[in-house]
């Protein structure tokens, strides 16, 4: 269920990146003629963002970055469970080591 959430906020974000990149580049072509000094395209992007529910905009970024860092989260814990099993697979391959010494010395 929070895949598929993360995975629609995610969809609503790329889906509003790419509307404002496509209103950024009519807006250009439209202003290309009178004149020369274009806008950076993030700057345009932001101010046609504003004009698209800005209250709901933010909320949807907030919500988005708030669905990465739950799953960075559990990325990092995945990644805490993975070294403590290399550690216990570490200990056990170094006392298997210990023991083939210890009958290699005492056959």
């Amino acid at each position: 269920m929070k895949s598929q959430k993360i995975t629609n906020i995610l969809l609503a974000l790329v889906t509003l990146a790419l509307l404002a990149n496509l209103l950024v580049s009519l807006t250009r072509t439209r202003e290309a003629g009178a004149n020369q000094d274009s806008i950076p395209p993030a700057v345009e992007a932001a101010r046609i963002a504003e004009h698209i529910a800005p209250d709901r905009l933010t909320a949807e970024i907030a919500n988005g970055l708030k669905a990465v860092a739950q799953a960075n989260e559990h990325i990092a814990a995945a990644i805490k469970e993975h070294a403590r099993s290399n550690e216990r697979v570490a200990s056990s391959i170094e006392k298997v080591g210990r023991d083939m010494r210890a009958q290699q010395v005492n056959p």
